[in-house]
């Protein structure tokens, strides 16, 4: 699998450790987000924000796009405007930490199962 990152960066990645290394070097300044790829429409991804990562994945076209949301209730902390709501209504995010994306992602590169804290929305290909 091709994982991308905002800076440019494109690698093949074959292990967790491989992953992880790349996750580490997303930053809020320059490098927010990152992909990790079978193909244009089958991939998981990540983007780092002033609440912590959000998590989504594609199986498919828009009509299978999906959000990523914790399985157990969290407390919800307001931070300033997210920069998908000044284009219009935000989709339902719930926040992750480094570790949890590096698990996330890890799975995907195996073919395993999800992480049991994850839980999968199907978003309104509207709000894409």
């Amino acid at each position: 699998m091709d994982m991308s990152l905002e800076d440019g960066t494109k690698q093949a990645v074959h292990t967790p450790v491989m992953v992880a290394r790349l996750l580490q070097t997303l930053n809020k300044s320059n490098n927010t987000f990152a992909t990790l790829a079978v193909s244009d429409e089958y991939y998981v991804q990540t983007q780092l924000t002033d609440g912590g990562y959000i998590i989504e994945k594609r199986e498919g076209g828009e009509h299978a796009h999906f959000s990523a949301t914790h399985v157990a209730p969290r407390p919800v902390q307001i931070f300033k405007k997210p920069w998908w709501q000044f284009w219009g209504e935000a989709p339902q995010q719930d926040f992750f930490g480094l570790t949890e994306v590096t698990e996330a992602f890890a799975a995907y590169l195996s073919g395993g199962p999800d992480p049991s804290f994850i839980k999968w929305s199907l978003m309104d290909p509207a709000a894409l």
